[in-house]
Protein backbone atom coordinates (compact mmCIF):
# COMPACT_ATOMS: atom_id res chain seq x y z
CA UNK A 1 0.00 0.00 0.00
CA UNK A 2 1.33 3.39 -1.05
CA UNK A 3 3.01 5.33 1.92
CA UNK A 4 2.85 2.64 4.42
CA UNK A 5 5.53 1.35 6.21
CA UNK A 6 5.12 -2.93 6.87
CA UNK A 7 6.05 -3.20 10.28
CA UNK A 8 5.43 -7.18 10.09
CA UNK A 9 8.78 -7.73 8.86
CA UNK A 10 11.82 -7.35 10.85
CA UNK A 11 12.88 -7.39 14.69
CA UNK A 12 9.94 -6.21 16.54
CA UNK A 13 11.85 -4.46 18.97
CA UNK A 14 13.09 -2.89 16.10
CA UNK A 15 10.19 -2.07 14.53
CA UNK A 16 8.54 -0.40 17.73
CA UNK A 17 11.40 1.61 18.40
CA UNK A 18 11.47 3.26 14.97
CA UNK A 19 7.95 3.85 14.85
CA UNK A 20 7.54 5.15 18.09
CA UNK A 21 10.70 7.39 18.81
CA UNK A 22 9.52 9.69 15.99
CA UNK A 23 6.01 10.26 18.00
CA UNK A 24 7.75 11.04 21.12
CA UNK A 25 9.88 13.74 20.02
CA UNK A 26 7.13 15.33 18.02
CA UNK A 27 5.13 15.80 21.01
CA UNK A 28 7.96 16.70 22.75
CA UNK A 29 8.40 19.48 19.98
CA UNK A 30 4.70 20.79 20.20
CA UNK A 31 5.48 21.31 24.25
CA UNK A 32 8.64 23.16 23.46
CA UNK A 33 6.58 26.09 21.63
CA UNK A 34 5.22 27.57 25.00
CA UNK A 35 8.79 27.18 26.16
CA UNK A 36 10.20 28.79 23.19
CA UNK A 37 7.82 31.94 23.75
CA UNK A 38 8.55 32.09 27.31
CA UNK A 39 12.05 32.11 26.46
CA UNK A 40 12.22 34.93 24.13
CA UNK A 41 9.37 36.69 26.13
CA UNK A 42 12.46 36.65 29.62
CA UNK A 43 14.37 39.49 27.85
CA UNK A 44 11.05 41.33 27.20
CA UNK A 45 8.92 41.65 30.41
CA UNK A 46 7.96 39.57 33.55
CA UNK A 47 4.18 40.28 32.50
CA UNK A 48 4.33 38.90 29.14
CA UNK A 49 6.33 35.74 30.68
CA UNK A 50 3.22 35.92 32.76
CA UNK A 51 1.09 36.27 30.83
CA UNK A 52 2.35 33.15 28.50
CA UNK A 53 2.76 31.01 31.35
CA UNK A 54 -0.88 31.47 32.17
CA UNK A 55 -2.54 30.35 28.39
CA UNK A 56 0.38 27.91 28.06
CA UNK A 57 -2.21 25.75 31.22
CA UNK A 58 -5.39 27.05 29.03
CA UNK A 59 -4.46 26.25 25.04
CA UNK A 60 -2.77 22.74 26.51
CA UNK A 61 -5.63 21.96 27.99
CA UNK A 62 -8.09 22.98 24.76
CA UNK A 63 -5.48 21.38 22.66
CA UNK A 64 -5.44 17.88 24.47
CA UNK A 65 -9.11 17.18 22.70
CA UNK A 66 -7.09 16.70 19.27
CA UNK A 67 -6.20 13.13 21.23
CA UNK A 68 -9.79 12.66 20.23
CA UNK A 69 -9.34 12.43 16.31
CA UNK A 70 -5.21 11.65 16.80
CA UNK A 71 -6.37 8.24 18.76
CA UNK A 72 -9.41 7.53 16.23
CA UNK A 73 -7.05 7.86 13.23
CA UNK A 74 -3.95 5.94 14.78
CA UNK A 75 -6.44 2.99 15.36
CA UNK A 76 -8.65 3.29 12.60
CA UNK A 77 -5.95 3.60 9.78
CA UNK A 78 -3.56 1.19 11.39
CA UNK A 79 -6.23 -1.61 11.46
CA UNK A 80 -7.43 -1.33 7.93
CA UNK A 81 -3.49 -0.61 6.68
CA UNK A 82 -2.84 -4.24 8.64
CA UNK A 83 -5.94 -6.12 6.74
CA UNK A 84 -4.44 -3.80 3.14
CA UNK A 85 -7.61 -2.13 2.41
CA UNK A 86 -6.72 1.32 1.38
CA UNK A 87 -10.31 2.54 0.96
CA UNK A 88 -11.28 1.89 4.33
CA UNK A 89 -8.14 3.92 5.52
CA UNK A 90 -8.62 7.03 3.01
CA UNK A 91 -12.24 6.91 4.88
CA UNK A 92 -11.16 7.00 8.19
CA UNK A 93 -8.69 9.80 7.57
CA UNK A 94 -11.09 12.02 5.73
CA UNK A 95 -13.91 11.34 8.78
CA UNK A 96 -10.98 12.42 11.42
CA UNK A 97 -9.73 15.18 9.64
CA UNK A 98 -13.34 16.28 9.55
CA UNK A 99 -14.32 15.72 12.74
CA UNK A 100 -10.83 17.50 14.45
CA UNK A 101 -11.77 20.68 11.86
CA UNK A 102 -15.30 20.97 13.43
CA UNK A 103 -14.37 20.49 17.46
CA UNK A 104 -11.45 22.62 16.70
CA UNK A 105 -13.95 25.34 15.40
CA UNK A 106 -16.43 25.32 18.06
CA UNK A 107 -13.33 25.51 20.81
CA UNK A 108 -12.37 28.26 19.15
CA UNK A 109 -15.15 30.26 19.16
CA UNK A 110 -15.92 29.45 23.16
CA UNK A 111 -12.34 29.94 23.96
CA UNK A 112 -11.83 33.46 21.59
CA UNK A 113 -15.90 34.67 22.91
CA UNK A 114 -14.84 33.65 26.57
CA UNK A 115 -11.18 34.59 26.40
CA UNK A 116 -11.57 37.45 29.16
CA UNK A 117 -13.83 34.95 31.40
CA UNK A 118 -11.40 32.09 31.50
CA UNK A 119 -8.05 34.47 32.07
CA UNK A 120 -10.40 36.31 35.39
CA UNK A 121 -10.40 32.79 36.73
CA UNK A 122 -6.78 33.12 37.36
CA UNK A 123 -7.06 36.68 39.28
CA UNK A 124 -4.06 38.44 37.82
CA UNK A 125 -3.29 41.67 37.83
CA UNK A 126 -4.74 44.10 35.36
CA UNK A 127 -1.90 44.06 33.07
CA UNK A 128 -1.20 40.76 33.00
CA UNK A 129 -4.84 39.56 32.27
CA UNK A 130 -4.76 42.32 29.50
CA UNK A 131 -1.91 40.69 27.91
CA UNK A 132 -3.30 37.20 28.30
CA UNK A 133 -6.18 38.20 27.21
CA UNK A 134 -4.65 38.89 23.81
CA UNK A 135 -2.14 36.44 23.76
CA UNK A 136 -5.08 33.91 24.45
CA UNK A 137 -7.61 35.02 20.96
CA UNK A 138 -4.48 35.36 18.66
CA UNK A 139 -3.87 31.58 19.61
CA UNK A 140 -7.30 30.33 19.63
CA UNK A 141 -7.19 31.06 15.90
CA UNK A 142 -4.59 28.64 15.82
CA UNK A 143 -6.46 25.41 17.33
CA UNK A 144 -8.28 24.71 13.47
CA UNK A 145 -4.40 24.23 12.08
CA UNK A 146 -3.33 22.33 15.16
CA UNK A 147 -6.36 20.27 15.70
CA UNK A 148 -6.42 19.38 11.57
CA UNK A 149 -2.47 18.02 11.54
CA UNK A 150 -2.96 15.89 14.61
CA UNK A 151 -5.33 14.31 12.84
CA UNK A 152 -2.75 13.57 9.70
CA UNK A 153 -0.37 12.70 12.45
CA UNK A 154 -2.36 10.08 13.51
CA UNK A 155 -3.40 9.05 10.10
CA UNK A 156 0.56 9.08 9.42
CA UNK A 157 1.38 6.85 12.93
CA UNK A 158 -1.58 4.17 12.16
CA UNK A 159 0.37 3.96 8.47
CA UNK A 160 3.41 3.30 10.23
CA UNK A 161 4.77 6.37 8.79
CA UNK A 162 6.32 8.40 12.04
CA UNK A 163 9.15 10.38 10.75
CA UNK A 164 6.75 12.51 8.32
CA UNK A 165 5.25 14.39 10.34
CA UNK A 166 8.38 14.65 12.98
CA UNK A 167 10.12 16.26 9.79
CA UNK A 168 7.14 18.98 9.29
CA UNK A 169 6.50 19.44 13.22
CA UNK A 170 10.30 19.91 13.31
CA UNK A 171 10.54 22.79 10.36
CA UNK A 172 6.98 24.42 12.64
CA UNK A 173 9.39 24.34 15.70
CA UNK A 174 12.52 26.23 14.04
CA UNK A 175 10.04 28.52 12.19
CA UNK A 176 8.46 29.28 15.19
CA UNK A 177 11.70 30.27 16.97
CA UNK A 178 12.54 32.52 14.25
CA UNK A 179 9.33 34.31 14.49
CA UNK A 180 9.50 35.15 17.94
CA UNK A 181 12.25 37.59 17.98
CA UNK A 182 10.90 38.77 14.88
CA UNK A 183 7.88 39.86 16.10
CA UNK A 184 8.80 40.16 19.59
CA UNK A 185 11.56 42.83 19.34
CA UNK A 186 11.27 43.32 15.27
CA UNK A 187 8.18 44.59 15.52
CA UNK A 188 8.27 45.42 19.39
CA UNK A 189 4.85 43.01 19.46
CA UNK A 190 5.65 41.50 23.10
CA UNK A 191 3.48 38.16 24.11
CA UNK A 192 1.31 39.32 20.95
CA UNK A 193 4.25 38.79 18.86
CA UNK A 194 4.67 35.39 20.42
CA UNK A 195 0.87 34.63 19.70
CA UNK A 196 1.03 35.80 16.00
CA UNK A 197 4.92 33.56 15.73
CA UNK A 198 3.14 30.42 17.21
CA UNK A 199 0.24 31.12 15.18
CA UNK A 200 1.97 31.39 11.52
CA UNK A 201 3.58 28.62 13.03
CA UNK A 202 1.12 26.18 12.83
CA UNK A 203 -0.78 27.08 10.20
CA UNK A 204 2.56 26.18 8.25
CA UNK A 205 2.69 23.40 9.99
CA UNK A 206 -1.21 22.24 8.38
CA UNK A 207 -0.43 23.75 5.07
CA UNK A 208 2.44 21.29 4.58
CA UNK A 209 0.43 18.29 5.85
CA UNK A 210 -2.03 19.02 3.65
CA UNK A 211 0.52 19.71 0.35
CA UNK A 212 2.34 16.39 1.60
CA UNK A 213 -1.10 14.38 1.30
CA UNK A 214 -3.09 16.44 -1.37
CA UNK A 215 -0.12 16.85 -4.41
CA UNK A 216 3.16 14.77 -3.37
CA UNK A 217 0.64 11.63 -2.41
CA UNK A 218 3.12 10.50 0.49
CA UNK A 219 0.44 8.76 2.22
CA UNK A 220 -2.51 7.69 -0.03
CA UNK A 221 -3.89 8.55 -3.69
CA UNK A 222 -6.92 10.23 -4.64
CA UNK A 223 -7.58 10.95 -0.25
CA UNK A 224 -10.35 13.01 0.50
CA UNK A 225 -9.52 15.70 2.97
CA UNK A 226 -13.42 16.12 4.23
CA UNK A 227 -16.36 13.82 4.17
CA UNK A 228 -20.03 13.39 5.80
CA UNK A 229 -18.78 12.64 9.53
CA UNK A 230 -19.74 8.92 10.47
CA UNK A 231 -20.67 7.89 13.80
CA UNK A 232 -18.01 7.29 16.22
CA UNK A 233 -16.77 4.38 16.48
CA UNK A 234 -15.40 2.01 19.59
CA UNK A 235 -11.95 3.99 19.02
CA UNK A 236 -13.69 6.90 20.40
CA UNK A 237 -13.77 5.58 24.54
CA UNK A 238 -9.80 5.21 24.05
CA UNK A 239 -9.55 8.76 22.63
CA UNK A 240 -11.90 9.80 25.46
CA UNK A 241 -9.83 7.77 27.67
CA UNK A 242 -6.56 9.84 26.87
CA UNK A 243 -8.01 12.75 26.72
CA UNK A 244 -9.47 12.17 30.73
CA UNK A 245 -6.31 10.76 31.87
CA UNK A 246 -4.10 13.81 30.03
CA UNK A 247 -6.59 16.35 31.61
CA UNK A 248 -6.49 14.68 34.91
CA UNK A 249 -2.38 15.20 35.42
CA UNK A 250 -2.71 19.01 33.73
CA UNK A 251 -5.16 19.20 36.58
CA UNK A 252 -3.38 17.96 39.49
CA UNK A 253 0.20 18.95 38.43
CA UNK A 254 -1.23 22.95 37.63
CA UNK A 255 -4.22 23.95 38.67
CA UNK A 256 -4.01 22.07 42.29
CA UNK A 257 -1.59 24.43 43.74
CA UNK A 258 -3.45 27.23 42.53
CA UNK A 259 -6.44 26.08 43.30
CA UNK A 260 -6.49 28.14 47.06
CA UNK A 261 -6.40 31.14 45.65
CA UNK A 262 -9.61 30.93 43.08
CA UNK A 263 -12.73 32.53 44.05
CA UNK A 264 -14.84 29.47 42.81
CA UNK A 265 -17.59 30.44 45.08
CA UNK A 266 -19.94 30.34 42.41
CA UNK A 267 -19.35 26.79 41.34
CA UNK A 268 -20.42 25.91 44.63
Amino acid sequence: MEGTVNLTKGSIGGQLFRLSLPVIASYFMQMFYSLTDIAWLGHYSNEAVAAVGTCGIITWIVESFSMLTNTGAEVTVGQSVGVSNSDDAKRYIANNVTVATVISLFCTIIVFVLSRQIVNLFLLEADIASLSNSFLRIVSLAFPFYFVSTAFVGSFNGAGNSRVPLYIFGGGFVLNMLLDPLFIYGFNMGSDGAAVATLLSKVIVCLTFIYVVKIRKILFNGLKLFTKIETPSLTFGSAVDSIITGGKQEFEERFMPILPYWRVSWLL
